[in-house]
């Protein structure tokens, strides 16, 4: 079955749609992502649905949910030059589709990220797997702190994954703060995860995150991605990750400043 993509735009909370919509509808192998591009909205690819099955449902969503539009197509189009700037997508829609409304929009894998055949299925397959367990923290209620100090170490676990590949992102100034001794911890208690094999049953979502990363490191090896490419791969998932959770770009570089710099000083024995 193809996938469905639907554009759910709302200037309303995206958690709330996030457990009250995009949860129901994932199945066995659908995902989401938050996104700016033509004003806040959710994308949702499933495969367990028909098209007009999940519009109506997004409809419906929307009208028991209706939210206060408070982006104005002006704003939308300051906003929209700096974000495509920052992620540099000179093509970005530059209209502002009608608030709460759903669109089918086509999916278009990243083939010059992700490849094709068996590389695409390993990572849409991690998609799905990573909607999962945003959705378990989102739906736990687990707020802005808890669910940063969540990722931070799922980025830990991670990276201990990809190993040689394994890519630091630039230093950001620090402003996110976190103990060293706690940061020291938590490097440590990424290594311990990943110094044993990758549970075929995982319990809880630091083990899911290492069951489902160890299968796309595996994958996309048997695949013919390189170390380097993997390590790439594997970055993007936590980045994504970060996306699902909704910790902002900003915060997502300081905490990856914070990561990089713990983790270079366990590998040299300071701290």
């Amino acid at each position: 079955m193809s996938w469905v993509s639907v554009h759910v735009f709302s200037q309303g909370p995206l958690d709330d749609m996030i457990t009250g919509l995009a949860g129901p509808l994932l199945g066995d192998d659908g995902f989401f992502l938050r996104y700016w591009e033509g004003g806040p909205h959710l994308r949702i690819r499933v495969r367990s649905h028909p098209a007009e099955q999940v519009v109506e449902r997004a409809e419906a969503y929307l009208r028991e949910h209706p939210s206060e539009a408070v982006i104005d197509p002006e704003e939308y189009a300051r906003l929209a030059a700096t974000l495509a700037a920052r992620e540099g997508v000179p093509g970005y829609t530059r209209r502002l589709y009608p608030n709460d409304s759903a669109h089918l929009i086509p999916y278009q894998p990243e083939h010059d990220r992700y490849g094709t055949g068996r590389s695409l299925d390993a990572v849409e397959r991690h998609f799905h797997d990573s909607s999962v367990i945003a959705l378990q923290l989102i739906g736990a209620g687990l707020g802005h702190e808890r669910r940063s100090m969540a990722w931070l170490t799922m980025l830990l676990v991670a990276w201990q994954v990809a190993g040689e590949g394994r890519a630091f992102g630039p230093p950001a100034d620090a402003g996110v703060q976190v103990p060293h001794e706690r940061m020291a911890a938590l490097v440590e208690h990424a290594r311990a995860v990943t110094q044993e094999p990758a549970p075929s049953e995982p319990r809880g979502v630091v083990a899911a995150w290492y069951a489902s990363i160890a299968r796309l490191v595996e994958e996309l090896a048997a695949a013919g991605f390189d170390a380097a490419r993997t390590g790439a791969t594997v970055d993007l998932a936590a980045h994504l990750l970060a996306n699902r959770l909704g910790i902002r770009v900003q915060e997502e570089a300081r905490l990856r400043h914070l990561a990089s710099g713990a983790t270079r000083e366990s590998e040299v024995g300071v701290g």
